[in-house]
């Protein structure tokens, strides 16, 4: 996302080759590629279970701050699932329905449930780092090295010890949806465009925060991308 930052000291450096988006990509998957990608997702699953492992946690204590929150919430919703647009002001019913659809899975407590759901959580948001990078540079190189960095960022670290488990449905919503973006606009596909301005709304029933950034860069890129054509059209025009 950054990396307009480094494409002039890029090409200052290392000449105009070295410069992300018009190298040679990589448009087939090497073995070591797909290794990545897959790592970076064992990584993310190991990082919900780690927590709770027995030899570092004996006693299966609560991890993250927040749990105890969403189980509240979590129990409300358990006895009736519409209240899932009630609880916490009615701001994100979609986390809510995704633990009770995830405890009815596993046949659990709601507790339980919101533990774990980060077993879910964590890879989605890696493999959904890994489709935006991909549908934007189409190259699997720097899509897995995009997965990878998810998976060993902050957001999983701080994910896992504050379990801001709306943020990270949000985020996994968003680069969803800035993918099949990317994607419609390359291949001038309807559906993908449907499913990016779902994907979008559905922010709005995640995280009323993740969705106002989302909005906020959206915001930003079409004024950047109307300045682009201006500047770009002929003076008779």
């Amino acid at each position: 996302m950054f990396m307009w930052i480094l494409k002039p000291l890029l090409r200052w450096g290392l000449g105009k080759e070295a410069v992300v988006g018009e190298v040679k990509k990589e448009g087939k998957p090497s073995h070591w590629s797909v290794a990545l990608l897959l790592l970076s997702i064992s990584l993310s699953v190991v990082a919900a279970l780690y927590p709770y492992s027995p030899a570092i946690n004996p006693r299966g204590l609560n991890v993250g701050v927040d749990i105890q929150a969403y189980v509240r919430a979590g129990k409300i919703v358990e006895g009736n699932p519409f209240q899932a647009f009630n609880v916490s002001g009615g701001s994100r019913p979609l986390i809510f329905l995704a633990i009770y659809g995830f405890q009815g899975l596993l046949g659990s407590d709601v507790s339980t449930a919101v533990m774990f759901l980060p077993v879910i959580l964590n890879p989605l948001m890696v493999a959904a780092a890994f489709f935006l990078a991909f549908e934007a540079f189409g190259d699997w190189r720097l899509s897995s090295w995009a997965a990878f960095f998810t998976a060993c960022g902050y957001q999983v670290t701080v994910g896992m010890y504050s379990y801001f488990l709306t943020n990270m449905l949000a985020l996994s919503l968003a680069f969803l949806s800035l993918g099949f973006l990317f994607r419609s606009l390359r291949r001038g596909c309807n559906v993908s465009l449907a499913s990016a301005s779902v994907l979008g709304v559905l922010l709005v029933f995640t995280y009323p925060w993740t969705f106002d950034q989302y909005a906020a860069a959206t915001f930003l890129t079409t004024i950047i991308s109307f300045y682009q054509v201006v500047a770009r059209r002929p003076p008779y025009l």
